[in-house]
């Protein structure tokens, strides 16, 4: 394709008296150099596109001052190009101002600046409008840029043959910025989110929290300086950010704040408060607040870490991700439980429908680690090599989180046709709360799947320094997948309602039981049953804990099967995967148990 170049031509640049010098000038839009996509149909006629600004908040008394955006058009063949502000999307122009020269290159900003209007509280519309007058090249069948950024009334577009303006904010916001001036920006400003998820940590360990931070400042955000009262005792702390947010007004970024260390069990509201910003003090004086609810524990329970790895036959990437299960399995054995969940063909499942349906997760092979984080379930977050599974290093990461509770269970088939099972599952807090925000979510996974799979045999012929993908590099295009701890069967993904109760007590078992159905898809019946049980705390989001167990035989009992042999024994204790852990039942912790006594085994619940 020929490579275009423009040079961006200023509108007139006026201000009105009232007007702010440039130190009080700044930028501000949703869109801030995210990958981008184009859109447009096909047609010569009036584009015109526009997002809305809202005069309330923040925003509140500024002026607009103008305007620039991305876009893929060619000066040669547009006429009558120009940026404007409306009060309404098909309104007079409150202010313009005509580009006499745009660019065709979707990176590189077209800018215009007119008479400062200012902002009514009510808001008002920002945009550009041209006309495309004849084809230069390919870039103008589709000259909108935009950015997959789901922001409300971000991406208002009219098209040629098109009489009134689409609301495309739900495909991604406008590529658009607009110049903003007024007493309200400052320099060195920023506010900081008050939804802060509850943190967990032992007792003696330093207590971690990455808040949001907002930029409300010309000088963006390197530093801050706050103030916390963990342990109820007001400290200060400093802290510089890994990644400073640009100088646009309302541009967001976190921070990492290590708040101290935590010298006691229970439970605690901390307060935050933003002093500094850059070393000098904060300028803003709203939304400079946080609380964050902090769990004190003096142990942590063992934790395995979920890995929910989506993939789906017609995404052909997704060869890398049945991949990259079997090597954690490998790698990180019992630790890690990765399950596989099919988008977009016959294996998907309704349990899965609210989070499959995510654009995010289309983006197959993608896995969520304990839905902490998404990452690639075979070449992790690394991109210096990005043909080497190093996905089990992300994952070790959060093995070292601390986790608040133990969760184990049992299943068994309820039918001899297998399509059902019962399952209890048991919970153990190492904490006491009254509230506590918790759910429990089941899913039945088996191996050996197969499915029809589109294979992209060129990426799979690439060059692999490990022998990971000979098996998709001697498929045919369309092949045959093998699905290892593909989920079958779950529960709602997002949790069982009232399946924890809300009051719990440390070191107090808590049992739940629950049926699920197990369908056959497509004769498709697999190998080797277990079921995951794991624990989700609705606050957070977080899978705070995992565990998975083997649904035996139909007609035995997990755990017990075996255990009967002996009927000359006495007193035995088994734990609920089998192993013996001793012969004196009163003296057993809190949890769910074998019990044989005279060659009977029997469930127990030990609270």
């Amino acid at each position: 394709m020929k490579k275009l170049f423009f040079s961006v031509v200023l509108g007139a640049m006026a201000l009105s008296a009232s007007a702010q010098d440039a130190t009080n000038e700044m930028w501000w839009g949703y869109y801030s150099d995210q990958a981008q996509s184009i859109t447009g149909n096909y047609k010569l006629g009036t584009y015109e596109a526009a997002t809305f600004v809202d005069g309330a908040g923040d925003l509140k008394g500024v002026n607009l001052t103008g305007v620039r955006f991305r876009s893929r058009i060619y000066s040669a063949n547009v006429v009558d190009a120009k940026v404007w502000v409306r009060a309404s999307l098909d309104g007079e122009n409150l202010a313009e101002a005509a580009l006499t020269t745009l660019g065709g290159s979707a990176t590189t900003w077209s800018e215009g600046a007119f008479d400062a209007v200012a902002l009514p509280e009510e808001g008002c519309y920002v945009g550009y409008s041209f006309t495309l007058s004849s084809w230069y090249s390919d870039y103008d069948y589709t000259p909108v840029v935009y950015a997959k950024k789901d922001v409300a009334k971000s991406f208002f577009l009219k098209q040629p043959e098109e009489t009134e303006f689409s609301d495309k904010s739900g495909t991604g916001c406008l590529a658009l910025q607009v110049k903003i001036s007024g007493d309200n920006i400052k320099t060195n400003a920023a506010s900081i989110n008050d939804d802060l998820d509850d943190v967990v940590a032992l007792v003696g360990n330093e207590v971690i929290v990455t808040p949001t931070l907002k930029n409300l400042g010309t000088a963006g955000i390197s530093s801050i300086d706050f103030t916390c009262d963990l342990n109820g005792e007001t400290k200060e702390g400093h802290a510089d950010l890994e990644t400073p947010i640009e100088n646009m007004f309302q541009t967001q970024g976190t921070v990492t704040l290590n708040l101290g260390t935590l010298a006691k069990a229970g439970e605690q509201e901390v307060t935050i408060k933003v002093t500094k910003v850059n070393g000098q003090e904060n300028e803003n004086t709203s939304k400079v607040k946080a609380t964050v609810f902090v769990v004190g524990l003096e142990e942590s329970a063992t934790r395995k870490s979920l890995v929910e790895v989506y993939v789906g036959s017609a995404k052909y990437y997704s060869g890398r991700g049945y991949v990259g299960v079997e090597r954690m399995i490998e790698t990180l054995g019992e630790q890690v439980i990765p399950i596989t969940i099919h988008m977009g063909d016959s294996l998907t499942l309704d349990a899965y429908k609210t989070r499959t349906e995510d654009s995010k997760f289309y983006n197959a092979p993608l896995a969520d680690v304990d839905r902490c984080f998404l990452t690639d379930p075979y070449y992790g977050d690394n991109n210096t090599a990005p043909y080497s599974f190093q996905a089990d290093q992300v994952v070790t990461k959060n093995l070292t989180k601390v986790s608040e509770a133990d969760v184990e269970a049992v299943a068994e088939w309820t039918t001899e046709a297998q399509d059902s099972v019962s399952i209890t599952a048991t919970t153990t807090f190492k904490m006491t709360s009254n509230e506590a925000y918790y759910r429990l979510v089941f899913a039945v996974i088996k191996d050996s799947i197969t499915l029809m799979q589109n294979n992209y045999i060129t990426y799979y012929k690439s060059s692999y320094p490990e022998d990971d993908m000979a098996y998709w590099r001697d498929q045919p295009w369309t092949g045959t997948s093998i699905n290892m701890n593909l989920v079958v069967a779950a529960s709602d993904c997002n949790g069982v309602a009232n399946s924890v109760p809300r009051k719990v007590t440390a070191n107090e078992a808590l049992t739940y039981e629950y049926g699920l159905n197990v369908p056959v898809v497509e004769d498709k019946v697999g190998v080797n049953p277990r079921l995951v049980v794991f624990l989700v705390n609705t606050n957070t989001r977080e899978v705070v804990n995992a565990n998975i167990v083997a649904i035996p035989d139909y007609g035995t009992t997990t755990a017990v099967k075996g255990i009967e042999e002996n009927q000359n024994a006495g007193v035995e204790v088994f734990n609920i995967k089998g192993q013996k852990v001793g012969e004196n039942a009163s003296q057993l912790t809190p949890g769910l148990y074998i019990i044989r006594e005279g060659g009977v085994a029997k469930k127990v619940i030990v609270k």
